[in-house]
């Protein structure tokens, strides 16, 4: 799973768990230790996209959390492939045409 994917997913966990402004360090996220580079680069691009809000701690730590006002994008982002609406119409589309074939 990509880097922001992972960040999405448990930031929104995080955010199911506890509420709305809840911040997280985004080197407590799984995989940030492993790759901080990577992921870093993910929450930059994640901040620019202003799917996450981020601020200072009380310890002058960087801190991120869920931006409530797009998290239909947020859920848009982290919804597995198969349940995008693409795939499906392509199967539609499939189907119809073998189905013809067939017939």
């Amino acid at each position: 799973m990509s880097p922001r994917k992972k960040i999405l997913k448990e930031l929104t966990r995080v955010h199911a768990d506890r509420g709305e402004a809840v911040l997280t360090r985004p080197a407590s996220i799984p995989g940030f230790q492993e790759r901080p580079a990577e992921y870093q680069k993910a929450v930059n691009k994640l901040l620019q996209e202003r799917l996450i809000q981020g601020q200072k701690d009380d310890h002058g730590h960087m801190a991120i959390g869920l931006n409530t006002h797009r998290i239909r994008d947020v859920r848009r982002a982290i919804r597995p492939m198969w349940q995008h609406p693409a795939l499906w119409l392509l199967t539609a589309v499939l189907a119809l045409a073998t189905a013809g074939l067939v017939a």
